[in-house]
C-alpha cells in the first residue's frame, strides 16, 4: 500500500514536471517566433528601402533631376499649397483661408489640401521654407509604405497565415504591389499615392478584424483609413472603402461561414464610424465646400472621363505600347493608368488563381474581376451602377480602380510563387501545363485586338 502511494507521488511530480517544462517549451518557442517574425519584418524594410532608394536614385543622390519631368500637379499645384500650409503654421495661423487665390478661397476645406494629414503636418512644422525636394522625399517614402505595408498584410493577413505565405514570396508582392501602375503614373500626384500607401495596412486590420471577431482590429482598420483620408484624395479613400465594402459582403454570403452571418457588416459600421470621427475636423467642411464645386452636377459621361479603353488591355503586358508623351501618344482616347504590374507578377497571378482554390484566394480573384470591369468605366454596366452610389459618380477616371485590380494581383502573384516554391503534385502540374497554354492564347489574342481597336 506505502509503495502504491510513492508511486502515485513519482507519478505525480513527474507530471508537474513535464507539464513546467512543457510550459518552459512553448514560452521559449512563442518567444522565438516573435523575434524571428519581428527579424523577418525588419529584413523586408530595410530590403524595400534600399530597393526605393536605388528606384529613385537620381532625385535622392544627384539631385540633377526631378519627377515627374515637367514637375506634374506636384509642382504647379500641391508645393504651392504646401508651402502656404507651412508658412502659415510657422507663423501660428492655422490656413483655414487662402487669400492668395482668386480673390480668397478656402484652403483647410480643399478636398486635397492635406492640412491635417500626419506626415504633411510634421513636415510643414518642421520645413517653413518647404522645398520641392522634400515632397519629392515624401513621395518616395509612401512609395516604401506601400511595399511595406503589403509586405505585412502577406505575411499576416488571414490568408497569409492559413497558407502560411513564405517571406520570399511575400517580398515579391510587396515589391510588385509598391512598384505597381498607379504609384509610377502618379508620382506628380502626392496626395493620391500616400492615400494609396494604406491600401494594404487598412485591409490587414480589417480582415483580422472579420477573422479573429476582435472590433479592435475594425477600431484600428477605421483609425487607419482616416490618417489616409485626410491625405486628401477621396476618390482613393472611396476605392480603399470599396474593397473592405466587398470583402464584408463576401464574407456574409460565403457559404458555411461560422459564427454570426451580419458579424463582418457590424465591423465595417464600426470602420466606417471611426473613420468619419477621426477625419471629421477636415472631411466636414470639405463635403460642405463640395456643394459649390463643378463636380456636385457631373454628368455620366463627364464622371466616365478617362476609362480604360478595352484596346488598352494591351498595356497589362507592354505598358508604354500606345505612348505616353502627348506628342506621341497615337490611341484614340485620353492616356490612362493600364495596371501594367509586370509580366512575372502577371503569370505569377495567373498560377496562384489556378491553384489555389480556398475561400481567401478566391476573394481576391473575385475583387481583381470587379475592380477590371470598374476601371472599364463607360465600357462596362458596372461602372455606370456604381456611379448612382454617393460620392461614386463625383469623380473622373475609372481607369484609377487599377489599384485594386493590382493589389489583387499582387496578393494572387505571392500566393502562385509560393505554391510553386513548395513543389507541385501531378495534379497541379498538369493545371500548371494547361496554364501556361491558356496564357499563350490570351496573349496572343491581346495583341491582335488592340491593333485594330487603336
Amino acid at each position: 500500500m506505502r509503495r502504491r502511494q510513492e508511486a502515485r507521488i513519482k507519478n505525480s511530480k513527474q507530471r508537474t514536471n513535464d507539464k513546467q517544462h512543457s510550459s518552459f517549451a512553448i514560452r521559449r518557442f512563442s518567444l522565438f517566433t516573435l523575434h524571428s517574425s519581428l527579424f523577418t519584418v525588419v529584413i523586408a524594410g530595410v530590403i524595400l528601402a534600399l530597393l526605393t532608394l536605388a528606384f529613385f536614385w537620381q532625385i535622392i543622390f544627384t539631385k540633377t533631376a526631378w519627377m515627374p519631368a515637367g514637375g506634374g500637379d506636384l509642382l504647379p499645384f500641391l508645393y504651392p499649397n504646401y508651402q502656404f500650409a507651412a508658412q502659415s503654421l510657422q507663423n501660428g495661423v492655422i490656413p483655414l483661408w487662402n487669400p492668395h487665390l482668386y480673390s480668397g478661397a478656402p484652403f483647410a476645406a480643399d478636398a486635397q489640401s492635406g492640412l491635417f494629414y500626419p506626415p504633411n503636418l510634421l513636415i510643414f512644422l518642421l520645413s517653413p521654407n518647404l522645398s520641392f525636394e522634400t515632397l519629392e522625399y515624401l513621395a518616395v517614402f509612401h512609395f516604401w509604405l506601400a511595399g511595406f505595408g503589403m509586405f505585412l498584410f502577406l505575411q499576416h493577413s488571414p490568408p497569409a497565415k492559413t497558407l502560411r505565405l513564405h517571406p520570399i514570396a511575400a517580398l515579391t508582392g510587396a515589391i510588385a504591389f509598391e512598384f505597381s501602375d498607379l504609384f509610377i503614373v502618379h508620382f506628380g500626384n502626392l496626395n493620391m499615392i500616400a492615400v494609396a500607401a494604406w491600401l494594404p495596412l487598412v485591409m490587414l486590420a480589417f480582415q483580422n478584424a472579420v477573422a479573429q471577431r476582435r472590433t479592435g482590429y475594425a477600431l484600428a482598420a477605421g483609425a487607419l483609413l482616416a490618417i489616409a483620408t485626410l491625405a486628401g484624395h477621396i476618390q482613393i479613400t472611396l476605392f480603399i472603402l470599396l474593397a473592405i465594402g466587398l470583402y464584408a459582403l463576401w464574407e456574409v454570403f460565403w457559404p458555411g461561414r461560422d459564427g454570426s452571418r451580419l458579424a463582418p457588416l457590424g465591423y465595417l459600421l464600426v470602420a466606417l464610424l471611426v473613420t468619419i470621427g477621426l477625419s471629421a475636423l477636415w472631411l466636414i467642411p470639405t463635403l460642405e465646400m463640395s456643394r459649390y464645386t463643378l463636380r456636385a452636377a457631373l454628368s455620366y459621361p463627364e464622371s466616365a472621363a478617362y476609362s480604360l479603353h478595352p484596346a488598352q488591355l494591351i498595356g497589362l503586358l507592354i505598358p508604354n505600347y500606345f505612348g505616353r508623351d502627348p506628342a506621341l501618344h497615337w490611341g484614340p482616347w485620353e492616356r490612362v493608368e493600364t495596371g501594367y504590374i509586370g509580366i512575372l507578377t502577371l503569370l505569377l497571378a495567373l498560377t496562384g488563381a489556378f491553384l489555389q482554390k480556398d475561400r481567401q484566394t478566391r476573394f481576391f480573384i473575385f475583387l481583381a474581376g470587379v475592380s477590371f470591369l470598374l476601371a472599364l468605366g463607360d465600357s462596362s454596366i458596372l461602372h455606370g451602377w456604381l456611379s448612382l452610389s454617393p460620392g461614386f459618380g463625383q469623380f473622373r477616371a475609372p481607369a484609377r480602380y487599377i489599384l485594386l485590380l493590382d493589389f489583387s494581383l499582387a496578393t494572387l502573384a505571392t500566393i502562385g510563387l509560393h505554391r510553386l516554391m513548395g513543389g507541385l503534385n501531378k495534379t497541379s502540374r498538369q493545371t500548371f501545363s494547361n496554364l501556361l497554354k491558356t496564357v499563350t492564347w490570351i496573349l496572343g489574342a491581346l495583341t491582335v485586338v488592340s491593333l485594330p481597336l487603336a
